[in-house]
């Protein structure tokens, strides 16, 4: 995709999968994409997506698409923020004590983490073990072809993990049972309630947040941490920050705090991103970058290689944190697509990051983070980008 579009612009008519795709990239393609997608295009999702996800924020289009990203986002306001940062540092100083007793695989372990702080921040529950069995099953079915899906039996169990998922979170989302507490769910509900009792559709909502907070953030904390492990002087000048984050956990959700921190994590996402690219489909015809695009055809963009242009980003391979330090044209990370911008941009970013900093926070500010072998040439990009195979590190006390 980076050759296509230095080959050919930053709007390029070419097919993907048989169907005429319009690929946007470089510095203009992105907005044209997100300029016309409220109107003229839809996230494009396989049968298999829809039959597990239902009703899913990301599913749904239109006023019901709008509907339920404000009720999401209910959840996830700035005094929320604060809260969820405290208890999210208080969990990832305890995963973290565990990290240091033995060589560990850093991906598998940044996993259970994240799978603590879905059950516990955003679902409000203690039977973490019951959710993660019922969730890994769940995402199991997700990762098979969708053509073909039903002769898996993968699919199947996933199905029915789906179905006691979402009676798990219907039983907890019943407003005489919840008050509003240091949880997602409890503060979403107690918003829901003044509009609208029912909570409808509001499980299906929490899968989708569950495999983003899980799996994308799992990715982002592995990716952020090899970086600093290959990068020991920028880990120990981050490690006075990585203090005061622990010493006021809620500074973690404001932004202005811990520069460097906040560099290293903007260059993580941007060499890393989770998500190879993103489609759409298009529903009415309408004119991007010069081509006129038909109903039925694709449109896409591809976070991964435009962070790795080089017309965007100078020696864009390298792991500079510097090119986003303050001062900086660049400084924001605003040309970046890791969440996505416009109409689809994730709702979940701001606590993914905090979770991200409150991890990274717990290692630095105790240890310093070493990789035995190589950094993972062997990667996988479904759900996320992560390793295949084990990638073992290990902590050693400052």
């Amino acid at each position: 995709m980076i050759h296509l579009h230095d080959q050919h612009g930053d709007v390029v008519l070419a097919e993907l999968n048989g169907a005429p795709t319009v690929f946007c990239g470089g510095a203009a393609g992105p907005a044209e994409l997100f300029r016309v997608e409220r109107s003229h295009l839809q996230v494009l999702n396989t049968e298999l997506v829809h039959e597990l996800f239902g009703s899913a924020v990301f599913n749904l289009t239109g006023e019901r698409h709008l509907a339920a990203r404000r009720l999401v986002l209910s959840g996830l306001r700035a005094a929320h923020l604060r809260v969820y940062a405290r208890e999210t540092a208080r969990l990832a100083r305890t995963h973290v004590a565990r990290w240091a007793a033995s060589p560990l695989d850093l991906y598998e372990a940044a996993r259970d983490l994240t799978m603590s702080v879905c059950v516990r921040i955003v679902l409000g529950l203690d039977n973490e073990a019951e959710v993660k069995e019922l969730f890994d099953t769940f995402v199991a079915g997700t990762l098979i072809p969708s053509t073909g899906r039903h002769d898996h039996p993968e699919y199947p169990a996933a199905l029915r993990a789906a179905a006691e998922l979402r009676a798990l979170f219907r039983n907890r989302a019943e407003p005489a049972r919840t008050s509003p507490g240091i949880d997602l769910l409890s503060r979403v509900v107690a918003h829901r309630s003044r509009a609208d009792p029912s909570n409808a559709g509001l499980p299906d909502h929490l899968l989708a947040i569950l495999v983003a907070m899980r799996e994308t953030t799992a990715s982002l904390i592995t990716w952020m941490l090899t970086e600093l492990a290959r990068a020991t002087p920028v880990a120990a000048a981050a490690a006075s920050e990585a203090v005061a984050f622990l010493a006021d956990p809620e500074s973690l959700a404001d932004h202005g705090t811990g520069p460097i921190l906040r560099a290293v994590l903007t260059e993580s996402e941007r060499l890393h991103s989770p998500n190879a690219i993103s489609l759409r489909t298009v529903v009415s015809d309408c004119r991007i970058g010069g081509y006129d695009v038909l109903r039925g055809w694709q449109v896409a963009y591809s976070p991964a290689a435009n962070h790795l242009m080089a017309s965007l980003y100078e020696h864009p391979g390298d792991f500079r944190p510097q090119r986003f330090s303050a001062g900086r044209s660049d400084a924001t990370g605003s040309a970046l697509l890791t969440f996505g911008r416009g109409l689809h941009a994730c709702p979940g970013r701001n606590l993914a990051e905090i979770l991200t900093m409150a991890t990274v926070s717990a290692v630095l500010a105790r240890y310093r983070i070493h990789l035995p072998g190589d950094a993972p040439a062997d990667i996988s990009y479904l759900p996320v980008k992560a390793p295949r195979t084990r990638l073992e590190a290990q902590l050693e006390p400052v």
